[in-house]
């Protein structure tokens, strides 16, 4: 049998939005749905949780996670996240005295990590071979590259992609929010990893750890990580 487990790294405090991991939604702490869906997943035989949050603690009890203590230097908002997750896979399979095969990472400050898209996730990464990883993201081409601006040393605005006129698709002007095709950003709810690929972690950025070759699972683009203030809204419809 494959193993696969779940870890949230979720901590206390922050900057973008204060608590925002435990942020009441539906009459539970954001925290909570993510850790739900994936205990309610089949294809998931143990679900952690590494954290500071003294709340996370009771619900624990209630709920069936085992709750990952982080040390003193992946508590902080400058901690590794790589090294809170490799620290939570450390202690799983120190916990279960075997390796994991698939590991499952959800985030704190997100409630999209649905029961269905986790299964299907991980059928994908056991079926194919030549995937590194599965994850989910959010189809937002109003983002694409090639409308963005950034501040230039003189404090105007340029250019952040150096594409030209010229490099837009054929009968596509450049400033089309589809220029580019479809894009996709990821969400914040899962990311589903072989083992390997993530310990290996030399894949294409800025994720490093997912490996080159990822799958992914297209959710509805109201499914978002809270990182600001204005996110709040539509995550808590």
């Amino acid at each position: 049998m494959v193993n696969v487990i779940a870890i949230q790294t979720a901590r206390a405090g922050s900057k973008s939005v204060p608590n925002k991991n435990e942020m009441m939604i539906d009459g539970r702490p954001l925290f909570l749905h993510n850790l739900i869906s994936a205990i309610d997943c089949n294809s998931i035989q143990h679900v952690y949780m590494s954290t500071d949050i003294p709340l996370a603690q009771k619900f624990a009890y209630e709920t069936g996670y085992t709750i990952i203590p982080r040390p003193e230097y992946l508590t902080g908002d400058k901690a590794s996240h790589y090294e809170t997750m490799k620290h939570g896979l450390e202690f799983a399979e120190k916990n279960l005295s075997r390796q994991v095969d698939i590991l499952v990472v959800l985030l704190g400050n997100n409630r999209c990590a649905h029961t269905e898209d986790l299964s299907r996730a991980i059928s994908m990464l056991i079926n194919d071979e030549t995937l590194d990883s599965v994850i989910s993201v959010g189809k937002y081409n109003m983002f694409n590259p090639l409308r963005a601006y950034r501040v230039g040393q003189h404090g105007n605005l340029e250019n952040f992609s150096k594409f030209k006129e010229s490099s837009a698709p054929k009968n596509k002007l450049i400033n089309d929010k589809d220029a580019v095709g479809d894009v996709y950003f990821f969400n914040g709810s899962f990311w589903v990893m072989k083992q390997k690929s993530f310990l290996s972690n030399n894949g294409l950025l800025p994720f490093t750890w997912l490996g080159e070759n990822i799958g992914f699972i297209e959710q509805d683009a109201s499914c978002m990580e809270i990182d600001a203030e204005w996110q709040m809204n539509v995550v808590a419809q």
